[in-house]
């Protein structure tokens, strides 16, 4: 787990809630991941070594999710909270997942140039300015980046980028009113890198494997009718702190 001042973040299965390996390199964070795997991002605050508030600000593969968690800085949290494409609608907010996916091919200027997949939380000093009608319909979407044609082949081949996935977590709202802050000083920004075992290889993070078993990873058997083994579920409770739509927010951040 990666944990940068009071806070820890994973990028974790959306079943299982089991966390994605993670690897270092040149004081980096890489997560192994898998295409086709659903996730979330599992943020914990830790540590309270900063007075008042802090703001959460969550970008995947560079896009804004569009929102912010607030977190109290004179306490702990007991469990992580799970963060995904977030919808709030009579009543009912609801984290939808992300999903690992193979990107497609575009030329365009809006093309990403990013070897690999990247999510980031940034943190800020929270400025409390009272409470406000809550939004009564938050309707919150994502959309996979294409990777650029600039990229040489084997980035393309060993890609991945987040996507919309299905499965999702869901809260009733008790009240129709919500913290108003304002964003104010930077404080951190934590990044993980991810990318499925093949590119993580490739791009000397993990070591090589004997050459057999190398072209097997890259180019995969076709299924031989083997009994698939099911994986037991295991259910855990997550515990949601304050969101609000970023949209509303009259922020003057210092990236």
């Amino acid at each position: 787990m990666v944990r940068h001042g009071d806070f820890t973040v994973q990028l974790i299965d959306a079943e299982s809630k089991i966390a994605f390996p993670e690897h270092t390199k040149d004081g980096k964070i890489y997560v192994e991941v898998e295409p086709d795997t659903e996730y979330f991002i599992s943020i914990q605050k830790t540590g309270n070594t900063v007075p008042g508030y802090c703001l959460c600000k969550f970008l995947v593969d560079e896009q804004d999710l569009g929102y912010l968690r607030s977190y109290s800085g004179n306490k702990k949290d007991e469990s992580p909270t799970y963060s995904g494409v977030w919808h709030l609608k009579n009543g009912v907010s609801t984290h939808q997942a992300l999903k690992f996916i193979k990107p497609s091919i575009s030329a365009g200027n809006g093309a990403s140039r990013l070897l690999m997949g990247k999510v980031e939380v940034h943190i800020h000093e929270g400025i409390f300015r009272g409470y406000r009608q809550r939004t009564a319909v938050r309707n919150g979407s994502f959309k996979a980046a294409s990777v650029g044609l600039n990229q040489g082949a084997a980035s393309k081949k060993k890609s991945l980028r987040s996507d919309e996935g299905t499965t999702t977590l869901a809260k009733t709202e008790v009240s129709n009113q919500e913290a108003n802050f304002k964003s104010g000083k930077h404080l951190d920004t934590i990044t993980l890198n991810y990318c499925a075992a093949v590119g993580l290889i490739e791009v000397g993070v993990l070591p090589k494997p004997g050459m057999w078993e190398y072209h097997r990873m890259k180019r995969p058997a076709e299924p031989t009718g083997a009994p698939k083994t099911e994986l037991k579920k295991i259910r855990i409770n997550a515990k949601e702190n304050e969101l609000f739509d970023l949209s509303a927010v009259n922020s003057d951040e210092e990236d």
